[in-house]
């Protein structure tokens, strides 16, 4: 019988979680692989399930899989929740980390459009420059075992490159520390945020229910 109260937290198969993850990064996602990884997190993919069953999210009918999923959300939200619940790993400290978590990889995401770069890729870099604190793994082993580009490689370990600079910019906006930077940009920065903080908060409805 399963502890309830250590079944994520520190019982769950972390190196399954660590492999969802990287499964997720792929570009052509094995969904059937997907299954078979939360199948050895089975706490895990409860959650799942119940999150996005959740009477929030208005479903008509019951989700029992994940490809079943991934048709009526879509691979991006798919994504997101399920590396939500990687990540909330049903510790309450890291629970209280993942709105600015998710806002961060959000935010990442906006700006990378005017950079003229990867969207998914800036949103990656992001969400993992906080993740090695959740999973409470270095960053420097956290992109030696998952399949990141280079470019999300240096932003996370060197702030180097296009990506580097939006998590440097991102990161200067949440401590307050922006330099030699104009009133306009100020604004865009502050509706980036709000907007982000928003898509946060919808994507981590029901995962308490």
């Amino acid at each position: 019988m399963i502890d309830n109260s250590t079944a994520i937290k520190r019982g769950g198969n972390h190196g399954a979680q660590l492999q969802i993850l990287a499964e997720l990064q792929k570009v052509n996602v094995d969904y059937d692989a997907l299954d078979n990884l939360l199948a050895q997190d089975p706490q895990l993919c409860i959650r799942l399930l119940r999150m996005i069953n959740s009477p929030r999210y208005r479903r008509v009918n019951t989700i029992t899989s994940i490809r079943q999923a991934l048709m009526l959300l879509g691979v991006k939200r798919l994504k997101a929740l399920v590396m939500t619940l990687v990540l909330a790993n049903d510790d309450p400290m890291n629970m209280l980390l993942l709105p600015d978590t998710l806002t961060r990889a959000a935010m990442c995401e906006t700006l990378a459009r005017d950079y003229k770069e990867d969207p998914d890729a800036a949103f990656m870099a992001g969400l993992l420059s906080m993740a090695c604190i959740m999973l409470n793994e270095p960053i420097e082993k956290l992109c030696q075992q998952m399949p990141l580009s280079l470019s999300v490689k240096s932003a996370l370990l060197e702030h180097e490159g296009q990506l580097g600079k939006i998590l440097k910019l991102v990161m200067a906006f949440e401590e307050a520390r922006l330099k030699r930077v104009n009133h306009q940009a100020i604004a865009k920065l502050n509706r980036c945020y709000l907007e982000s903080r928003v898509w946060a908060s919808e994507i981590l409805t029901g995962i308490d229910d």
